[in-house]
């Protein structure tokens, strides 16, 4: 019973994510995102890749619906480009994907976002995301907004587990799940000067801001 209870805790949080209109409309109007969308979601699933106790279109919707409210600071690119390469944005680092199997299954400008997008080799945090890859990401406008979004979908998360962890019923399904009681918002909030000195463009100030609100 008690299982059955917490586990409805659970659907209920999917369905929020579920609530997010400006991707959805933008999924409703176009096939090929929907084509995309559907290749990205499988790219993930077949690795059995989660985010927390969420499949990892949790992630990728909510960054992709932070994205969405400020598509207008990229009014001479594509659209349907911009936010296939949000939602695309892990897909080589993290799910066995090549650039040429994002390319053929998307198209040359998103595979390369998502190339650019991912971490160098390295053993630390530190060094996976080191100065050629803050740099790669910085000489494209794309790549840089693309980041922007995954980081604040990430910071929006651990502030949303910090909460559930005061929670004695989420704390118990965790623990149940063998999911680590952290909410990483502290290392976000420690590395948060160095990612603004690394990406910081004067275009995307209505982002930052957004996120520098969100870790008061």
């Amino acid at each position: 019973m008690l299982y059955i209870f917490l586990y409805c805790l659970f659907i209920l949080s999917l369905l929020k994510i579920l609530k997010m209109k400006k991707f959805r409309d933008h999924l409703k109007e176009s096939k090929e995102l929907k084509k995309y969308f559907n290749y990205i979601i499988n790219s993930h699933s077949k690795v059995n890749q989660l985010y927390d106790v969420h499949p990892y279109s949790y992630h990728l919707i909510m960054a992709t619906e932070f994205g969405c409210k400020y598509l207008s600071l990229l009014k001479d690119e594509n659209e349907i480009n911009v936010i296939a390469s949000i939602l695309s944005h892990d897909l080589i680092e993290d799910t066995r994907q090549t650039f040429n199997d994002v390319k053929n299954n998307t198209n040359e400008f998103i595979a390369n976002i998502s190339f650019i997008l991912t971490n160098e080799k390295g053993k630390t945090r530190k060094e996976r995301a080191n100065l050629k890859y803050y740099n790669d990401i910085k000489n494209n406008d794309v790549a840089t907004f693309v980041k922007i979004c995954d980081r604040f979908a990430n910071i929006n998360f651990s502030k949303i587990k910090q909460k559930r962890l005061n929670n004695i019923f989420w704390k118990l399904y965790y623990k149940i799940e063998r999911v680590k009681l952290d909410s990483m918002l502290d290392m976000y909030k420690k590395e948060h000067a160095h990612f603004k000195k690394m990406l910081y463009n004067e275009k995307f100030k209505l982002m930052f801001d957004e996120i520098d609100e969100l870790l008061k």
